[in-house]
């Protein structure tokens, strides 16, 4: 039987935000290279530019989803309107398997797939409810993304913390163990004279952490004036970030991006130094792994992160690719901010690693071959 194949996604996947929406698109380019059919259910602005910047073949089947995605406000009840859209979508598509990314896509993908009695391939990258900011969501919202872990015919988890921790909720599948990768084309060491910038790139909600980062600043600065904190991307955070900075006068030392290219965003990380993430603890922050650390370290930058299982998993134990900082202690992110700063050098160890561990072709034909047996 020739297989036929859907993607489903709740990632805009142009503009692409996310790394979630990178992933997705690696594997469509796999799949369609392999020659298979393949329909695309998500969020896209302008089906044109997608194909022609990604160089999509035209065969591929395009449903879409519209103008909708998970950087935006009261993003809990758009995500419930986009489940509803994926399902409708899903019964128009002729398909004899489902890869669904993360709960939002897999939850309608898992009712289609009982009822047309097909598999479905389950790619969790984080427990996306334990995120949400209503209380009864966060606590009883992870058991339907265990059940449907449970419940699928083949899972991927994003790294092996996510996996440890399904098999201690009673998760009994096989896993496929899949991180994300770097498009080392465009993310790579261009060994260029570097700025005294300090980056983070990325969504700005309250889980991101974003605001660690004016308070951090703060002490920073008195020993390094002539640093700059520079910020890529967007979020519900970011109005409140800019007020902190005001706040504590510091708005000569901080620069803002919006949403740029990967181009433009490849060119912007290597100027920097050092590269943050930032996340708070939560469920879904806990046990993943984070694209942006790996796209620093394929740039060469300096990594700081919290101390959280998929951080550590992607740091080292023994901070042999960056250095870990406590998770929401600002005071402990400056420190090791200062110490960076102090002991600067390139971040070679993380480089290497990455380059062979995280590369999108190889991880691509990975999730394609699985998907496919």
């Amino acid at each position: 039987m020739t297989k036929k194949i859907t993607i489903v996604s709740h990632d805009m996947l142009w503009p692409f935000k996310g790394g979630g929406a990178v992933r997705i698109i690696w594997i469509v380019k796999t799949l369609l290279e392999k020659g298979y059919n393949i329909s695309l259910i998500a969020p896209i602005l302008n089906e044109n530019e997608f194909i022609n910047h990604f160089k999509l073949k035209k065969t591929l089947k395009i449903y879409n989803l519209g103008n909708i995605h998970r950087f935006q406000k009261g993003k809990e009840f758009l995500y419930i309107k986009l489940g509803f859209k994926i399902f409708i979508n899903l019964l128009k598509v002729d398909s004899n398997i489902v890869y669904a990314h993360n709960i939002v896509s897999a939850f309608p993908s898992f009712i289609f797939t009982r009822i047309k009695k097909i598999d479905l391939v389950y790619d969790i990258d984080d427990i996306t409810m334990g995120l949400s900011k209503f209380k009864l969501i966060k606590k009883y919202g992870p058991l339907i993304e265990y059940y449907v872990a449970k419940k699928s015919e083949k899972l991927i988890t994003m790294s092996k913390s996510l996996a440890n921790f399904l098999i201690n909720k009673g998760v009994k599948n096989k896993f496929l163990i899949a991180p994300h990768g770097v498009d080392f084309k465009i993310f790579n060491n261009q060994h260029q004279k570097r700025k005294n910038w300090i980056l983070y790139m990325g969504g700005m909600e309250s889980h991101d952490g974003v605001d660690l980062i004016p308070s951090a600043a703060k002490i920073v600065l008195k020993n390094y004036p002539d640093y700059k904190f520079v910020f890529v991307g967007d979020g519900s955070q970011l109005e409140k970030l800019k007020h902190e900075v005001k706040k504590y006068g510091l708005e000569k030392s901080f620069i803002f991006y919006s949403w740029v290219n990967q181009d433009k965003l490849a060119e912007i990380v290597n100027k920097a130094k050092i590269g943050l993430v930032t996340h708070h603890y939560s469920l879904a922050c806990d046990i993943a792994l984070v694209l942006k650390g790996l796209e620093y370290m394929a740039c060469g930058l300096a990594v700081i992160a919290p101390n959280l299982k998929g951080m550590v998993e992607e740091i080292g134990e023994n901070n042999q690719r960056g250095l870990i900082f406590e998770t929401s202690n600002y005071e402990d992110l400056s420190e090791k901010i200062n110490l960076v700063i102090k002991n600067y050098k390139e971040n070679d160890v993380g480089e290497k690693f990455v380059r062979r561990n995280h590369d999108w072709m190889v991880i691509s034909k990975k999730i394609s071959n699985y998907i496919l047996s």
